[in-house]
């Protein structure tokens, strides 16, 4: 009997660490690199953090279990700021859960939502734990390329084409990762209202929202119309690292 689980044989390893371990063992041995790989800042945690995690320790409040949800008090204020921001966009009363990692939200959406066989659309460049992550819940990753020509984004034609019976979840990054592309509202629309005329459901993996540089993008804009079931993921410690459009 193999003590390793089968489904473990249809993953690979993480791309982005063996990129950043390499990045590093170079720059140990001396040579001059600039790592690609993990997606962290060239700058320190801002003091005003710093601070905030500090006082929770030392008040105790950061040294008890909390809520599957997470902290009460932090779950509440990223509510706010999240209704705050997208709630003139949306239709009916969204159920906001927290997770510790964007990754993990990924995943544990992946493994609670997908059957073995389900289908789940990745638009190509993509980070690259996507399909793995879709491999580990049982389900299977369907890539469609873009091209540079249409600014790396999927279009309404290509996903049409793409979708099958078995397709379950069209994954979407805006802006993205690794490309920085972002969808304008129009080319959402078009891309919601095709998924759900297939009864396939949006992911929006919303965490590079605040680093938009332009007006004439959206994000997801429209998109809970399209869909019963709709999952949207922010990252707040995304949010507060990066420059504010």
């Amino acid at each position: 009997m193999a003590f390793l689980a089968d489904q473990l044989k249809r993953v690979k390893p993480s791309a982005t660490i063996a990129v950043t371990d390499k990045a590093r063992a170079l720059k140990l041995a001396g040579r001059n690199v600039i790592g690609l790989g993990a997606g962290e800042p060239d700058f320190d945690t801002p003091d005003n953090i710093k601070q905030a995690a500090i006082k929770a320790i030392e008040s105790g409040k950061a040294s008890k279990y909390t809520d599957v949800d997470g902290i009460a008090g932090a779950q509440g204020c990223y509510r706010r700021e999240v209704q705050a921001r997208e709630r003139p966009r949306l239709q009916g009363e969204p159920d906001h859960r927290r997770h510790r990692r964007q990754a993990g939200i990924v995943l544990t959406h992946s493994i609670a939502t997908l059957n073995p066989g389900d289908e789940v659309i990745i638009p190509a460049p993509y980070w690259v734990s996507y399909p793995d992550m879709v491999l580990l819940a049982g389900g299977e990753p369907v890539e469609v390329v873009t091209s540079m020509s249409n600014g790396f984004k999927m279009t309404a034609q290509q996903l049409e084409r793409a979708i099958t019976p078995k397709t379950k979840w069209v994954l979407l990054n805006s802006p993205s990762n690794p490309t920085g592309a972002a969808y304008t509202r129009d080319e959402l629309k078009a891309l919601t209202e095709c998924a759900a005329e297939a009864s396939a459901h949006p992911r929006d993996d919303r965490r590079y929202v605040r680093a938009l540089w332009s007006t004439t993008t959206s994000s997801s804009r429209r998109r809970r119309r399209s869909s019963r079931h709709f999952i949207r993921a922010h990252s707040p410690s995304t949010d507060v690292r990066r420059p504010i459009a």
